[in-house]
Formats: C-alpha cells, structure tokens, sequence
C-alpha cells in the first residue's frame, strides 16, 4: 500500500475502539475513541493513517493503539471488490456482513457516482492509476468453510486467477452474518493465507466471498 495520508491535517487524539485497518475510514464510537465506520455511519472523523512505528499488528491499530487521523485534505480510501470508481466520482461508506462491522471501506455512490448525496463522504480526484480503479472480478466465493481462528482461505483456481493477489494486498471476507479486514500473507493457485487469524466463521452456505480491497485517492468533502 502506499501512504494514507497525502495532504491535509491529522489528529492524534483518539485510541482505537477496535482493530482498525490503515486506509479505514473512522467514526467516533466513545470519548476520545474511534473505529471503522459501518455502512450506516454518521460523524466521520477522517481515516486512519498508516504509522511509522508499527504496532503489534503490522498493517492495523489494536484496541486502545494510539491512532494517527487524517481529518482534511487528499487520502488513500480503501474501495470494495467487485467494484469499479473514475475520477470525479463521489463515493460514501460501505458495508458487508450484517451491516454492522467497523470496516471503514468505501463504494461509488450508486445511483448516480458523479452527484453528491448526503451520504457522500468524498469524491475521487486520482489519476489513471489511483483513480479509475477497481475491478468487477474482484469478488470470488469460498470453495470451502473457514472456521475463527483460521488462517487459509480456500477458492478454485479460476477464481484466484481472478483476485490476482499478493503478498501484502488488503482484502475483506464477508458472509451474509460476518465481515472482517485482512492481509494476505500468501498465496498458492487455490488457497490464501491471512495474516490474522479469522475472528468470524465464514460459510460457502452464507456465501462467504474473498473481496480484494483497492486503494483510491479521495479528497474529504
């Protein structure tokens, strides 16, 4: 990934209320607390910015890390698989899951991407390369269940083929009931390997689904 922060003020003000991805667009949740806002989220304070000294987790903030915010200015948003955005496009926060997780992730607005709604929180101001971003392939079903506390993630051939992943991409994983952030640590032709232990089950029957996650510069609005 490369730096979240490209212009604009940070704080330092807050510990985070959970584990918090780099590039996750965060909200207050307590006094002097943030986390990743959820689909439904008001009161955005900025996005979490990457640190110098990595923490216990590289790549996150733990609970109570003292994190750095980007509240201004130009940043790296982290867009959802399966989806594409272009410059000028506005985008708000998205979800997956049950609709509650603190992802901190981002879609196009989807009716009309060029109009700002009320629930727009940036618009897309990158080039060719940070820009016009995303891709529809970008999602692909888990061929198999993976339990908490798992590492592997297990998809066919065709469908890694598809992810394109490497080491060191961010990725979300979602069910109909659950969603985390990850980091992919490897890779082989049907299996990724995290990371984090999982911290949810994740079932093909609730069609559980790899999303690789592609980071946009965005300016707050």
């Amino acid at each position: 990934m490369i730096p979240v922060r490209q212009d604009g003020k940070t704080v330092g003000d807050f510990v985070a209320g959970a584990r918090t991805a780099y590039g996750a667009v965060v909200v207050r949740t307590a006094a002097e607390t943030a986390k990743g806002a959820a689909g439904s989220a008001t009161g955005i304070l900025g996005v979490a910015c990457d640190r110098q000294q990595p923490g216990a987790t590289p790549g996150f903030y733990e609970q109570y890390d003292l994190m750095d915010i980007q509240i201004d200015g130009i940043a790296m948003f982290w867009l959802l698989g399966g989806l594409t955005i272009q410059s000028g496009n506005y985008f708000k926060v998205g979800t997956l899951g049950a609709g509650t997780e603190n992802l901190g992730i981002i879609i196009p607005e989807p009716s009309t991407p060029n109009a700002r709604t009320v629930a727009s929180i940036g618009r897309v101001v990158g080039g060719a390369t940070y820009g016009d971003v995303g891709n529809a392939g970008y999602d692909q079903v888990l061929v198999a269940n993976a339990a908490i506390g798992d590492t592997t993630l297990t998809l066919d051939a065709g469908k890694m083929t598809a992810l394109g992943l490497v080491a060191g991409d961010y990725i979300a994983i979602g069910d109909t009931d659950s969603a985390e952030i990850n980091i992919v640590e490897s890779v082989t032709s049907t299996t990724i390997t995290v990371q984090n232990p999982l911290t949810a089950a994740f079932t093909t029957a609730a069609t559980a689904t790899v999303y690789k996650l592609t980071q946009v510069k965005g300016v707050f609005i």
